[in-house]
């Protein structure tokens, strides 16, 4: 529920929703799909058909050194949902030190076509952690396609 506002901030922002509704939040020149969740909520444009898929694959599972008898994959757990507290200040930063104090190798990806996870904080955080550079920042490209 949002926090008591001005009438006029309330209009702009229900114009502004109603206006972006068919864009895909997650990538922004990608087609908006609908989806069902175990939850039975539709979630727009969000098709994890086949990441659910690939997560739940056997050898995915056991490369990943998930144990056998773990839950499997799903989107929008409800225990999750249920359990999560947003911390935009802190987020997940103090996870990195540790994980890599522990030697785990970590990959972040970060597109600049998604909305909802916008690249500047992730690049923020990662300045934040002070690991220096290695390699220097440079596109990547799939033959002509940046």
């Amino acid at each position: 529920k949002r926090a008591e506002q001005p009438a006029i901030c309330t209009d702009l922002l229900n114009s502004i929703e109603s206006d972006l509704q068919d864009i895909n939040n997650y990538g922004m020149y990608l087609p908006c799909h609908m989806t069902d969740t175990p939850s039975g909520r539709y979630l727009p444009c969000m098709d994890y058909r086949y990441v659910t898929s690939y997560f739940n694959r056997e050898d995915v599972r056991k490369a990943l050194n998930i144990p056998s008898d773990a839950q499997k994959w799903q989107n929008c757990s409800l225990d999750v949902a249920h359990h999560y507290t947003r911390n935009y200040q802190k987020g997940s930063i103090w996870a990195y030190p540790l994980l890599m104090k522990n030697n785990y190798k970590l990959w972040v990806y970060s597109g600049d076509t998604d909305l909802v996870v916008p690249y500047m904080g992730t690049e923020r955080w990662l300045d934040a952690l002070d690991l220096g550079v290695v390699e220097k920042w440079r596109q990547w490209q799939l033959g002509d396609q940046v």
